[in-house]
C-alpha cells in the first residue's frame, strides 16, 4: 500500500509502519512535536527500541507501494 493507506491504518490501529524492501526499520506517525518516531524492527515484526524522532522520507519513500504494518 502507499504511505497514505499505510498511516491512516497506523493511526486507526496505533501500529507502526515500514517499507517491505527495508525490514529494519518502523515509523509510528504522530501529531506531537517529535512527528514520526522511527523504531528498529525487533522479532516478529514488532518496534523494538526507538532509534530517533522527526524522520525525513526520501522522495523514493514517499512514491513507494510497498509500505505495510508491524504485527
Amino acid at each position: 500500500m502507499n504511505i497514505i493507506e499505510a498511516t491512516k491504518k497506523s493511526v486507526e490501529l496505533n501500529k507502526a509502519i515500514y517499507r517491505k524492501s527495508h525490514q529494519s526499520t518502523m515509523y509510528l506517525p504522530t501529531d506531537t512535536a517529535n512527528c514520526c518516531l522511527m523504531f528498529g524492527m525487533g522479532e516478529n515484526k514488532k518496534r523494538s527500541e526507538r532509534l530517533s524522532v522527526r524522520w525525513n522520507p526520501k522522495q523514493s519513500d514517499l512514491l513507494a507501494n510497498d509500505w505495510t504494518l508491524e504485527n
